[in-house]
């Protein structure tokens, strides 16, 4: 699969039906308020293959601290709406202009359990040349072929616990490195919505 095949099937494929099932378990959710925010759900053609864009986050951060994650961040009062958020916050965060990025769409709402609504824009960078990482907010990034979250031996669930409830979240292993929570879970959409897998696991 190449960019221009990948933009044709994305367009051409409906939303997958329960996008949001991994997402965190109604107990906990239900006392939540959430806050608007986007994310960047960043593709790139690398020697003929896609890949995904991941960067990870410092230890030294409040939130989500040390996990592997896409570009984004809040809706701030002067973004225009939701795609504006995802390249500002990644041009902010890697160094990544918004002319590089081609907009394919969105994929379904996904909800933390920290409070955020998280909406997900899919993009097609055009290289990953000069990148200018924030060390504030990124500590490494890095990319992996699309087509290895589609294999079935890369899935491996892992519990976690919150407000003292233990539950099951989508997680992958993948390069050594475990993807997991909502970036797992909007990865498991878009691999649905292509046709690379069912949405089972």
């Amino acid at each position: 699969m190449n960019a221009e095949s990948l933009e044709r099937l994305f367009h051409l494929s409906p939303q997958p039906k329960n996008a949001d099932r991994f997402c965190i378990p109604d107990k906990i959710a239900i006392n939540i308020k959430y806050r608007e925010s986007a994310v960047l759900v960043p593709l790139v053609e690398l020697q003929g293959q896609i890949h995904l864009f991941f960067t990870q986050r410092p230890m030294f951060l409040q939130h989500h601290s040390g996990q592997i994650c896409f570009p984004g961040g809040k809706v701030k009062k002067e973004d225009n709406n939701i795609i504006t958020t995802a390249l500002r916050e990644t041009e902010e965060e890697v160094g990544i202009v918004k002319k590089r990025i081609k907009v394919l769409g969105k994929l379904p709402i996904q909800h933390t359990y920290t409070g955020f609504k998280i909406n997900p824009v899919v993009g097609v960078i055009n290289n990953l040349h000069n990148l200018n990482i924030d060390s504030n907010e990124v500590d490494n990034c890095f990319t992996v072929p699309l087509l290895d979250f589609a294999k079935i031996n890369n899935i491996k669930p892992i519990r976690t616990s919150q407000k003292g409830i233990d539950y099951e979240v989508l997680a992958y292993k993948v390069n050594g490195k475990i993807i997991w929570g909502v970036t797992a879970s909007i990865i498991h959409v878009l691999c649905s919505k292509l046709g690379l897998i069912t949405n089972e696991y």
